[in-house]
């Protein structure tokens, strides 16, 4: 296996702060020496879509493994506060509509645990059985379209044992609720993510 960093060359904005991929000294308490760190720019959230992952192979060639005997993926992570996605690519899926699940990375390492069962398609390609029997890689990616992005990850592994999910409470103290799509409208609402999903 191993780490790569990767971006989109579609000239939509997007920009690294370092040529080529290396890891920087500062990994996270487990084993201090060293991690993965990517930083820049992500571009346009437009067609034909601006890109930057992490990329860490799981085996030499990217050759697929079968994830079925684990249960969840643990690793650790700091950044700058930002939405990063953690994707588990399936060789059988040739749409790029991989199953992902997001989170914040925090200014500090910090530990994430994510359930395989957590991670879902997005929607917008063809729907594909939860089967991780043929995943090369991981890959963490910014979230947010046109800002900048910087992500430490370190200690990835995958484990046997279930983990669950705790859900984050929000105040919503103050917040109105709004159904439309506007944007600008939808600031400071209080946003229902299953109307998303049923939409």
């Amino acid at each position: 296996g191993g780490f790569q960093s990767v971006l989109d060359p579609r000239g939509l904005g997007t920009e690294k702060n370092r040529a080529r991929f290396a890891p920087e000294a500062g990994g996270a308490p487990p084993a201090p020496g060293a991690a993965a760190h990517v930083s820049g720019r992500l571009g346009a959230n437009r067609a034909p879509w601006a890109w930057a992952q992490l990329q860490v192979a799981l085996s030499p060639g990217y050759a697929p493994r079968d994830l079925r005997g684990y249960r969840s993926l643990r690793f650790f992570t700091k950044g700058n506060g930002g939405r990063y996605t953690v994707t588990l690519p399936k060789r059988k899926i040739e749409d790029f509509e991989h199953f992902g699940c997001e989170f914040v990375a925090p200014a500090e390492w910090t530990e994430i645990s994510v359930p395989l069962s957590a991670f879902e398609q997005a929607g917008w390609g063809k729907k594909v059985e939860k089967v991780f029997d043929d995943v090369p890689l991981v890959q963490f990616q910014s979230a947010e379209y046109e800002k900048p992005f910087d992500l430490w990850i370190d200690e990835i592994r995958f484990s046997p044992i279930e983990v669950e999910l705790v859900p984050v409470e929000y105040d919503t103290k103050g917040w109105v609720s709004y159904r439309g799509t506007d944007v600008v409208k939808r600031r400071g609402t209080a946003l229902v993510v299953g109307r998303l999903v049923d939409a």
